[in-house]
């Protein structure tokens, strides 16, 4: 620090005291030429904290249902699968883990847009072979979840329903009643969910996202481990973050 007085860089500081209603440093120095002052040290913002954008946080959300509903559609081909190969009459999970014994090897492959659950058995040359379902019609089956709507007004700040917080509610179907006060806005949203114009541009536009920034870095297995609690024992195991990664 340079002395008022002498103008030289020759000095030390004696003490320093935190002022915590200024939120402010006072610190005591002393120069060799003999001068004694004080000086201040204050804080300031240089910059606001970065928001998260609407359409950002849609985006991954978005990407959280259509991640859910994927790994939901190669476990239930997966189920189908053993039950037909191995004739099951129901397929209780420990009929399933029974027949794991019998498998020689399983494979999820996607080819031209298309992905596949490939098994073979145990001293059995033949290849069973069973289509999972399309990117589009997951996406087709996430839309279709009234839950899905009601995200979409919440994230854009578009009211529907009289809550305090916008996720903390459940979703129940309309009835016209004398005590709901947001009816409209429920017809609203009822309105834009059963709209098959609305929808279908709703899909088109999630499908070119989901194609486009899907196999992005950010959304690795840390991110759905960190924003999907309910999935949370899914994307932590490896054989489930392997088949997701294969059919996504």
């Amino acid at each position: 620090m340079i002395c008022p007085i002498c103008k030289k860089n020759r000095t030390t500081i004696i003490s320093d005291k935190f002022d915590k209603f200024t939120n402010s440093v006072k610190r005591k120095r002393y120069c060799i030429c003999g001068n004694f002052f004080s000086t201040f040290e204050k804080f300031e913002i240089l910059r606001k904290p970065k928001q998260v954008r609407a359409d950002s946080m849609w985006k991954n959300i978005r990407f959280i249902f259509y991640a859910q509903q994927r790994l939901q559609a190669a476990h239930k081909v997966t189920r189908k699968a053993y039950i037909k190969i191995f004739n099951l009459k129901t397929g209780s999970r420990e009929k399933l883990e029974e027949c794991n014994l019998h498998i020689k090897k399983i494979d999820y492959v996607t080819k031209k847009g298309k992905s596949h659950l490939i098994i073979k058995k145990k001293n059995d040359k033949k290849k069973y072979k069973f289509e999972i379902e399309g990117k589009k019609q997951t996406i087709r089956n996430a839309v279709k979840w009234p839950g899905y709507w009601t995200f979409r007004w919440a994230v854009f700040n578009e009211k529907v329903y009289d809550f305090k917080k916008p996720f903390d509610f459940r979703y129940k179907p309309i009835k016209k009643s004398k005590k709901i006060k947001s009816f409209s806005k429920q017809i609203k949203l009822e309105e834009d969910r059963l709209n098959n114009d609305k929808v279908r541009k709703e899909v088109d536009e999630y499908y070119k996202s989901v194609c486009t920034y899907i196999k992005d870095p950010q959304y690795n297995k840390a991110f759905f481990v960190k924003n999907d609690p309910f999935f949370k024992p899914f994307w932590e195991h490896p054989f489930w973050w392997e088949v997701y990664e294969l059919v996504r």
